[in-house]
């Protein structure tokens, strides 16, 4: 730009010319900038974006699988699957998902629908740890995009949960179908064994 400073040139400008700054201090003003700077991550565009026909070593290569999140994490070899009955109450799976976090804390990652009562105070544990990550498979279509103003952007964002979809776009969000929750309960479960090499040892043996 025509009249800015160059690198390394000293100079007494500090904003370049109708670049305004805005001082607030108290109130809804207040409330609304930090808010703004707090939804700063959930503006990587590159994260919200659904990712289609994935190919990875340990998602299976007959399904075409979407995602919208870090894909890194599929790289990790310390997946394990999750799945807590509705059958029993989330005091009954307190001592499991205790077990869980601990993993989780310690690396690994769940692998997971977050679906039953169970299964969504696991989430709320693992949204409560800093370093914690995990897969979230979701048993219908996902969007082009991702909005970044619901309740999970904060995690896509940090790049601690990525959202992982076997099914086509067109399969609706509600009303849940429980089939297709189970099929990826299994495919869940496959994908960790990939991951982890269970397979591969299988195979060896085989």
């Amino acid at each position: 730009m025509e009249g800015s400073p160059l690198i390394g040139e000293k100079t007494s400008l500090v904003w370049e010319d109708h670049f305004w700054l805005l001082l607030v201090n108290a109130g809804r003003p207040l409330a609304a900038v930090r808010k703004y700077i707090k939804m700063n991550p959930a503006r990587k565009t590159d994260r919200f974006v659904r990712r289609s026909g994935l190919r990875h070593a340990v998602l299976d290569p007959s399904i075409s699988w979407t995602a919208i999140g870090d894909l890194t994490l599929l790289a990790s070899p310390f997946m394990f699957p999750v799945r807590l009955t509705r059958k029993m109450t989330v005091e009954q799976h307190l001592p499991e998902i205790e077990r869980m976090v601990e993993k989780a804390r310690l690396g690994m990652l769940p692998v997971c629908g977050f679906l039953s009562p169970g299964e969504k105070e696991l989430e709320r544990r693992l949204r409560q740890e800093p370093f914690a990550r995990w897969i979230k498979t979701v048993a219908h279509g996902l969007p082009q995009r991702f909005d970044p103003t619901v309740e999970d952007s904060r995690f896509l964002a940090d790049g601690r949960q990525l959202i992982l979809s076997s099914f086509p776009s067109d399969v609706p969000v509600f009303p849940i179908n429980y089939d297709n929750c189970h099929l990826m309960n299994a495919r869940n479960e496959a994908l960790c064994r990939r991951a982890t090499g269970e397979e591969e040892e299988k195979e060896g043996l085989g």
